[in-house]
């Protein structure tokens, strides 16, 4: 079992809320058998919300869950400034481990195997995955072939939708970081 250490619990803010909101009603449209949730409390949120306009439960699954920053785990970005290690694992993200923490490559590992595993329970339905922005770009890179030394080059914003279409082994990307619920719509 991981452990992620002491976080601190952020629910959605109003704002978050809306976001959450808005991607769900675009996605009600859509054909959703399952939502899967990281178990961080945000994305449970925003799986809620998916969840409810789509009618069906939500399923936590730890392997969604964010990239565990161990020993970094409820600092600020302030707080981590000077620390060498931090410089170094942001300048190789692929390799670099927070300490006591994982690796990008064991974050890319569990999410493309988790995305697997879920096509595989399920196969032909419509899943929904809700995850956090690191897990998403790596399990993107993945499927895309770019090297997670250059992950940071995708993008995925906030409440944004990424589509992939797994067919057993074989993958098409619909889209990426598609901006439904982007502050010029609201």
């Amino acid at each position: 079992m991981r452990s992620w250490g002491a976080r601190r619990v952020f629910s959605l803010s109003e704002r978050g809320r809306a976001q959450a909101q808005r991607v769900a009603d675009w996605l009600a449209v859509k054909k959703i058998d399952h939502v899967y949730t990281s178990p961080v409390t945000r994305a449970v949120e925003t799986a809620a919300a998916i969840a409810t306009a789509a009618g069906v439960s939500v399923q936590t699954d730890d392997d969604l869950h964010e990239v565990n920053f161990g020993e970094w785990t409820g600092k600020t970005f302030g707080e981590l400034e000077a620390d060498a290690a931090w410089k170094r694992f942001n300048l190789l993200r692929g390799p670099a481990r927070a300490p006591d923490g994982e690796t990008l490559v064991e974050v890319q590992m569990r999410m493309v195997s988790a995305l697997y595993r879920l096509n595989e329970a399920h196969p032909n339905h419509g899943v929904v995955v809700v995850s956090h922005a690191d897990p998403l770009k790596a399990a993107l890179a993945f499927f895309s072939g770019i090297p997670l030394a250059l992950f940071d080059r995708l993008e995925v914003g906030l409440a944004s939708v990424s589509v992939l279409r797994l067919d057993g082994w074989n993958l098409r990307i619909e889209c990426v970081n598609t901006q439904v619920a982007a502050e010029d719509q609201m």
